[in-house]
Formats: C-alpha cells, sequence, structure tokens
C-alpha cells in the first residue's frame, strides 16, 4: 500500500513538473542598439524579429517564445554587461541580435563558456566564423568576405580592369577591400590605391575624391555607411564624377532607409549585396506585405536579417520539440537548419557556422521620383571559405 502511494505521489510530481516545464516560455535575448547612431537598424532588426515569432511560432511544443531585448548602446563593454545580465538573471535560452562586430567579439567568449547559443543578426567580422570560430557563435547575416569575394570577379569581368578603392577607416570597409582586391587582382584586375578617410571625422571628401580622379580608374569602389555615405554620394556628384568614374561598392552605401537623404546621388551605384527588397520572389514578397501591414514600411536587409537569425532560432527550437534546455542538441540543430526565405535559399553551414546564401548584384536606379534597387545578377549559394575556422566539439 505504501509502495503504491508512493508511486501515485511520484506519478504526481513527475505531472506537475511537467506542466510546469511546458509552461516555461523560450527566452531569447535580443541584443540590440535602441539608443544611439544605430537605432534605425537595431528597430529594423526588433521589428523582423517579432514578426518572425508570428510567422513561425508564437509556441513550440506548448512553450512561448519570449524575446527580452536588451540595448548595447553600440558599445562592447555595455553588451558585456547586458549578455551576463541575460545569462546569469533572465535565464535565456539563446541570445539574438548583436549589430556591432567589436560587441560580437567581446561576447562571443562569454556565451561560448556559458553554453548559451548566439545567433547574430549583423556583425560582419570575417574573424567570427573564421580563425575565432566557436561551435556556440552562428552567424545569420554575413560575413565581409562573403559579400566582396564573389564581387572582385563578377567586376573584372564587366570590364572594370583598374578599380580605386575610397573608404571609411573601420574594420568593415578594411575587409571589404581586401577580400574584394584578393579576388578581383586574381581575375586579372588590379586595385591601383586604397585610401581610408577617419570614420565619423570626414565632413569634406574633396581631396580623397580628387585623389580618385587623378588616378583615372575605370570604377572607384566607395565604402562608405550611415552619414558618410550621404556625404559621400553627394559630394561624389557636385564633384562631376558621376557618370563620368562609376561608383561601385558593397552592402549599405546606398541602402533604402538613406536614399531620400541621398537623393539623385545615389542613383547609378552598383553594388554586391545580400538582400534587395525589391526581389521578386514569393517569399519576399510575401514578407514585404507582412512587413509593410505591421509596421508600414517596407523592410530593408537589417529587418530581413533580424528576421531570419529569429527564424533560424525557433527551427531549431522544433528540431529539439522545445527541449532547448538541452543546449548541446540545441547548438547542432542550429548548425543544421535551412530554409527558403525572402533572401532566397538560406542555410547554416556546420563547417563555421556561417550562413550560405546567394549573393546579388544591383544597380541603383529612379523609378518615378524615388531610387530603388534593379536586380542585375544572382550569384548563388555562396558560402565561405571555412579553412580558417578550427570548430572545437560541442561538449
Amino acid at each position: 500500500m505504501i509502495r503504491a502511494l508512493t508511486a501515485g505521489a511520484v506519478l504526481a510530481v513527475l505531472s506537475m513538473n511537467s506542466s510546469a516545464f511546458a509552461a516555461e516560455p523560450i527566452k531569447i535575448g535580443g541584443i540590440l542598439a535602441t539608443t544611439g547612431n544605430d537605432v534605425p537598424q537595431g528597430t529594423e532588426m526588433t521589428n523582423g524579429m517579432r514578426l518572425a515569432i508570428e510567422h513561425f511560432g508564437p509556441k513550440v511544443n506548448g512553450r512561448d517564445i519570449q524575446l527580452l531585448v536588451e540595448d548595447d548602446s553600440s558599445n562592447p563593454s555595455v553588451g558585456l554587461q547586458k549578455v551576463r545580465k541575460l545569462i546569469q538573471s533572465d535565464k535565456v535560452d539563446m541570445i539574438a541580435g548583436v549589430q556591432l562586430s567589436a560587441v560580437a567579439l567581446a561576447v562571443a567568449p562569454v556565451v561560448a563558456a556559458a553554453k548559451v547559443p548566439m545567433i547574430m543578426s549583423l556583425a560582419s567580422a570575417n574573424a567570427l566564423t573564421g580563425e575565432k570560430c566557436s561551435p556556440w557563435v552562428f552567424r545569420a547575416s554575413y560575413s565581409n568576405a562573403q559579400i566582396a569575394e564573389p564581387f572582385g570577379p563578377w567586376v573584372a569581368a564587366k570590364g572594370y580592369k583598374n578599380v580605386f578603392v575610397l573608404g571609411a577607416d573601420f574594420v568593415t570597409p578594411r575587409e571589404f577591400a581586401g577580400d574584394f582586391r584578393r579576388t578581383f587582382e586574381k581575375a586579372g584586375g588590379k586595385v591601383i590605391a586604397e585610401v581610408f578617410s577617419p570614420f565619423g571625422k570626414t565632413q569634406d571628401f574633396g581631396p580623397y575624391l580628387a585623389q580618385a580622379r587623378s588616378a583615372n580608374p575605370d570604377a572607384i569602389l566607395g565604402l562608405y555607411y550611415g552619414a558618410e555615405a550621404i556625404l559621400f554620394t553627394k559630394q561624389y556628384e557636385s564633384f562631376g564624377l558621376k557618370g563620368k568614374i562609376p561608383l561601385i561598392s558593397m552592402l549599405g552605401t546606398t541602402p533604402a532607409m538613406l536614399r531620400q537623404a541621398q537623393g539623385d546621388s545615389a542613383e547609378g551605384v552598383i553594388s554586391s549585396l545580400n538582400y534587395i527588397p525589391e526581389l521578386q520572389s514569393p517569399e519576399n514578397i510575401a514578407f514585404q506585405k507582412a512587413y509593410r501591414e505591421k509596421f508600414n514600411a517596407s523592410a530593408s536587409e537589417f529587418a530581413v536579417m533580424g528576421y531570419d537569425s529569429m527564424r533560424f532560432a525557433i527551427e531549431a527550437a522544433k528540431k529539439v520539440n522545445g527541449n532547448v534546455e538541452d543546449r548541446v542538441a540545441l547548438a547542432k540543430a542550429i548548425s543544421q537548419v535551412s530554409f527558403t526565405g525572402p533572401r532566397g535559399p538560406t542555410r547554416m553551414n556546420p563547417a563555421n557556422n556561417n550562413v550560405d546564401q546567394n549573393i546579388y548584384v544591383a544597380k541603383t536606379v529612379k523609378k518615378g521620383d524615388a531610387v530603388v534597387f534593379e536586380l542585375i545578377d544572382t550569384i548563388p549559394n555562396v558560402t565561405t571559405d571555412a579553412s580558417a575556422c578550427k570548430m572545437p566539439p560541442l561538449q
């Protein structure tokens, strides 16, 4: 009799624990900029993440998906504090977001030590899925090499044999320039100069544009972002270079969120990108429609990368039937996720935990009163060289 009661009591406790477990939300911590210069990107990423929860959740095996957003202020030390809070106090199951590479490089060892998978929505430094790769760190956006390397041979094939590089002096433009140069010169082109202006301090690009003009290149590769991109394209036009020396770029110099301020100066730029809002695939048309209905705006690449990073998290949670507490199984599941989304075929590469995806070449053209992207070419299923990644085992 005592044994029967004990067994019944045990079953009751197990049932209660099972119900409590099922009711516990799956917590995903979003490290995003909600203050400072990077708020527009952070806002779009957050919007994309919330939309993905609606589309692919909002539950996994009976467990709600909960997004907890923390502001890193685009500061690595603040990012470290917020990641520790999310892991230690909020007990999150995964980390997403992370816009800046400097923040990602600072927090990656922390998430790895805690065995909490991190799915980056933007941070693009090559090292994150190269020599500093980790089985706990995943990139749903792109590496700088992934954008630049296929563009080099494409530019050479179009007859641009001599290119002058102008860029802001920080990690991403320098990596873009180096990765482009390597494949461009291998394809027969020549980078005749690389000149980097002080980041965040340059108001007058005239001396740099004069130097580029005097070199008489076939094209200028301009690598500027945010407010500097607006100044650069406007001064490129006012300096008389527009229509004389083609301006080429990589992801971010003429994005949708800057073009209203850039005006006609953004017209005619040819860029390498991992997404353009004008893609006419069924998946992208449906995504853009849903985003406009919810947020009353078109979605940029930042919204899509937030959306896709959250989809990676949700699809992985589904693969482990919601048992995200098994962190090794969860991390393995993230590395196995693939889908066709707004960007096209999208797959996590387990060799380095960097996403494989199409790279698009697009030109900014006038359409009515607006400047929009026109798709020129698609370079399909671009992966990244994983030789620098010596992936430690998951354990």
